[in-house]
């Protein structure tokens, strides 16, 4: 998981740097957030929820924030980040089956509600 992580996170620095160019001079920061989302969904699906809070996303908003990171970008580019997961589980997977197709409709559901976790705390880090 780790080099697809790796491959996640280099096909979204270089989608978010076409879609949304003014975040180029941000990716240095953007990238660490990008991957800790990517592992936060993998310890979700995964189950493992020992030691893992939400909540360090406030923090994270907040220092986004303090970083100039303009608001409505930084929710592109995290929109982004899910598009280009669900880009690879399909490339990864060939659906032939029923099963095949329910199951990966489950993984973008529980992909998409993690993900509307996250961006809530990261706004509400943002605008406290």
């Amino acid at each position: 998981l780790t080099t697809d992580k790796q491959e996640i996170s280099r096909k979204w620095s270089y989608e978010t740097a076409i879609k949304v160019p003014n975040l180029d001079k941000y990716m240095d920061i953007l990238k660490p957030l990008n991957e800790k989302i990517i592992g936060a969904l993998q310890h979700q699906l995964q189950g493992d929820l020992r030691g893992y809070s939400y909540s360090d996303f406030i923090q994270i908003g907040t220092d986004l924030k303090k970083a100039f990171i303009p608001l409505p970008e930084l929710l592109t580019a995290l929109a982004l980040s899910r598009k280009t997961i669900w880009t690879h589980v399909i490339k990864k997977k060939i659906l032939v089956s029923p099963l095949e197709i329910y199951t990966t409709l489950e993984l973008n559901n529980r992909i998409i509600f993690i993900y509307d976790r996250i961006i809530y705390y990261i706004t509400k880090g943002y605008v406290e």
